[in-house]
């Protein structure tokens, strides 16, 4: 089926060739296709890098960074700040909280396959949801360490807290979700700017996660 693009779709590009903006620095056209209904912390957030950015590696971005919001500008989560189911699920793989701080720091270890702790949920739908950056809650793990697979998780719970892990410029929850082949898909968050505007990324944290297995 031939896909048409909106008015507004159209006037987005003509904007973004006008300014000068296709690397990163306007508004999404990937589609959104789910809007989870829970904040990831406990105060309003803010999107600082959006799905359809493209980073300074050239690497489409595919999720989103998300900070604390304080009067409509970004500020940088400290480490330990709690994060929360956004929605129900059950816990999958990849969930790991042995990762460490790139040794080489930012942004030398981008491209390196710097991995993150994680906290991985499967919805009811089959998409999977990813929180990067976190260490997970002791609570998801059994006594020998290894995670509690499908074992339920409630919206709004506590499922870990941020870390320095992976390759990062600063705190912040890096969030993916995966739909049932594994392909990333656009989605919101309820916070304070919850669909992009003008632009993409406010460069106010960066990160270089790099793709693995969420089947």
């Amino acid at each position: 089926m031939r896909k048409t693009l909106s008015t507004a779709a159209w006037l987005s590009i003509l904007v973004c060739v006008s300014q000068g903006q296709l690397q990163g620095q306007c508004w999404s056209l990937t589609p959104i296709q789910h809007r989870y209904p829970g904040n990831p912390f406990p105060q309003v957030c803010r999107i600082s890098q959006f799905f359809d950015n493209i980073t300074n590696a050239g690497k489409s971005h595919k999720a989103q960074d998300v900070v604390f919001n304080n009067g409509g500008t970004g500020v940088k989560p400290t480490i330990g700040t709690p994060v929360y189911a956004m929605e129900s699920g059950t816990l999958a793989l990849p969930t790991r909280r042995t990762a460490s701080p790139a040794p080489m720091g930012y942004p030398a270890c981008e491209g390196q396959g710097m991995l993150a702790n994680v906290v991985t949920i499967k919805a009811t739908d089959g998409h999977k949801t990813k929180y990067v950056h976190v260490r997970p809650a002791d609570s998801l793990f059994n006594a020998d360490g290894t995670p509690k697979v499908n074992q339920q998780v409630s919206s709004g719970a506590l499922i870990g807290t941020l870390d320095d892990s992976g390759c990062q410029s600063a705190p912040h929850l890096h969030v993916g979700r995966y739909d049932t082949a594994g392909n990333a898909v656009n989605f919101t968050i309820p916070c304070i700017n919850p669909e992009p505007t003008t632009k993409l990324w406010d460069g106010l944290v960066d990160d270089d996660v790099p793709d693995e297995p969420v089947q």
